[in-house]
C-alpha cells in the first residue's frame, strides 16, 4: 500500500487556476488543499459533540486516495447523519507523479488528525515545492511524510525538510462505509448564488440572538406571484425560500423570492410545495461559511426525502473546477 503526489507549485500552476481563485495565487495547489482543511475543521467543531479535553484524541479527517480523486471527509456528526466530503481532481491537485497503489482495488483510506496535518501544511507553507507520501515512521506506525524545500532569501538557497503526521490505514470493511449516503432524488434542487450571502447574514444573525434551531420553507412561484422582476424570456422555473428561527423574546424570519430551480439530472417534477424542514442553525451556519471561506461557486440546496432520508444537502464547486463540496444536514425532530 503506498501513494506519492507533489502539490503544484505556483510555476506550474496554470493562469486560468489563478485567475479563478485569487485568494490562492501565485500559491500553487497546496493552498487550496489547506483552505479546504480549515474550512473541514470549522464543520468538525460545529458537529454535536463534546470538545476535546487536554490531552485527549484530537478530531479527525477521512482521506481517501484513488487513482483519480483525493477526497476529505468530516464525519463528527455521521451519528446524527451530518457529514461533509470535499472532492479534489488529483489531475488538478497534483504534478503528474501522482501514484496510489494497494490490494483494494487502487484505493487507500486513512484516519487524520486535522491540527496536524494543518499544523505541517502550514509549516511548509513558504515551500517552493511539497511532495506528500506514505511512509513509515521512526516506530514502524504509517505516517504521511512532507517533503519540501524552504527558500533562504538571504542566502538564495533551498533546504530540504520533511515532516511526518502519524494516521491510520483504516481497515478494508469500515472504508467501504465511510462515503456519501446513498440519497433519492432530490425534490428540491435551488440556485443559491444569488442570495447566498442574504442568506448567510441573516442565518448569522439568527445564531447571534440565541437560536437553536430554524425552519427551511420552500414552494414553486407562479406566474404572476414573483415578488421581484425575471426576464420575460426566462422559462426557467423558481421557488421562493423562507427561513425562521425563534429565541427567547425575538423571532427572526425572512423570505428570498424568485430564486431559480436547477432540473439537471432530474428525473421527476418538483412539487408545487410548500415544504419545510427544521435544522440546527449551528450546522447550517457553518456549512454556509465554510462555502464561503473557500470561495466556491454555484452553491445549490438540495432538498431530500425519502424513506429513512429527510435532509438538505449543500454542493458547492471550488473555482476553477478544481473540486467541489458536499454537505449533509438532516432534519431534527424538535
Amino acid at each position: 500500500m503506498r501513494f506519492k503526489g507533489t502539490f503544484k507549485p505556483p510555476d506550474d500552476t496554470t493562469s486560468q487556476f489563478d485567475a479563478a481563485m485569487p485568494m490562492f495565487a501565485g500559491l500553487g495547489t497546496q493552498a487550496a488543499f489547506l483552505m479546504a482543511l480549515q474550512a473541514m475543521q470549522r464543520l468538525g467543531r460545529a458537529s454535536e459533540r463534546k470538545p476535546t479535553t487536554k490531552g485527549g484524541t484530537p478530531p479527525t479527517i477521512v482521506l481517501k486516495l484513488t487513482p483519480t480523486v483525493l477526497a476529505l471527509g468530516d464525519l463528527g456528526g455521521s451519528d446524527t447523519g451530518a457529514q461533509t466530503w470535499t472532492h479534489f481532481d488529483v489531475k488538478d491537485l497534483f504534478l503528474e507523479d501522482y501514484r496510489v497503489e494497494s490490494k483494494r482495488g487502487n484505493e487507500i483510506a486513512l484516519e487524520v488528525p486535522i491540527p496536524n496535518l494543518m499544523d505541517t501544511l502550514k509549516s511548509c507553507s513558504d515551500s517552493a515545492r511539497t511532495g506528500m507520501k506514505l511512509a513509515n515512521g521512526s516506530d514502524g506506525r504509517p505516517v504521511i511524510r512532507f517533503d519540501f524545500f524552504l527558500r533562504n532569501k538571504r542566502m538564495d538557497t533551498y533546504a530540504s525538510a520533511s515532516q511526518d503526521v502519524c494516521v491510520r490505514v483504516i481497515p478494508e470493511d469500515d472504508a467501504r462505509n465511510m462515503k456519501e449516503p446513498e440519497l433519492p432524488e432530490p425534490q428540491y434542487q435551488i440556485d443559491l448564488s444569488g442570495s447566498f450571502l442574504k442568506i448567510k447574514n441573516v442565518t448569522d444573525k439568527m445564531r447571534a440572538v440565541g437560536a437553536h434551531y430554524l425552519v427551511v420553507e420552500a414552494g414553486k412561484e407562479h406566474p404572476g406571484q414573483a415578488t421581484m422582476p425575471v426576464a420575460s424570456s426566462a422559462r426557467t422555473e423558481r421557488v421562493w425560500v423562507r427561513l425562521v428561527s425563534e429565541a427567547d423574546f425575538v423571532t427572526i424570519a425572512s423570505t428570498f423570492p424568485a430564486l431559480p430551480l436547477i432540473m439537471v439530472g432530474k428525473e421527476k417534477p418538483s412539487p408545487d410545495g410548500p415544504i419545510r424542514m427544521t435544522l440546527t442553525t449551528k450546522r447550517f451556519g457553518e456549512v454556509l461559511a465554510a462555502v464561503q471561506l473557500l470561495g466556491f461557486a454555484s452553491p445549490v440546496a438540495c432538498h431530500v426525502e425519502g424513506p429513512g432520508h429527510r435532509a438538505l444537502v449543500i454542493y458547492a464547486k471550488l473555482p476553477g473546477d478544481l473540486g467541489n463540496m458536499i454537505s449533509f444536514i438532516p432534519e431534527v425532530i424538535t
